[in-house]
């Protein structure tokens, strides 16, 4: 099943490059912040940006996305950590 996702306006955030996705069981590092925004684990944060939504709307995606990415970079940080030892 391949699902299609148009916007009008696609914001990315750049995330560091590893794929700790194994770390984190059935997710495949995919988890959706809101309807209208995913963080893709070591990738990216893609938020739906039309220009019907706030400031303050597209704040709270990003915020959700932020979260998810400093949750990532202290599992990749613990399993560099615990390779390295």
């Amino acid at each position: 099943m391949k699902i299609f996702l148009f916007t009008g306006v696609t914001l990315l955030l750049s995330a560091c490059s590893t794929h700790p996705q194994q770390l984190i069981g059935g997710t495949n590092g995919i988890h959706p912040i809101s309807p209208t925004a995913v963080y893709i684990a070591g990738d990216n944060c893609t938020i739906n940006a039309p220009l019907s939504r706030s400031v303050e709307e597209l704040r709270k995606d990003f915020e959700g996305c932020i979260e998810m990415h400093v949750a990532w970079q202290k599992v990749s940080n613990t399993a560099s950590t615990a390779e390295n030892e």
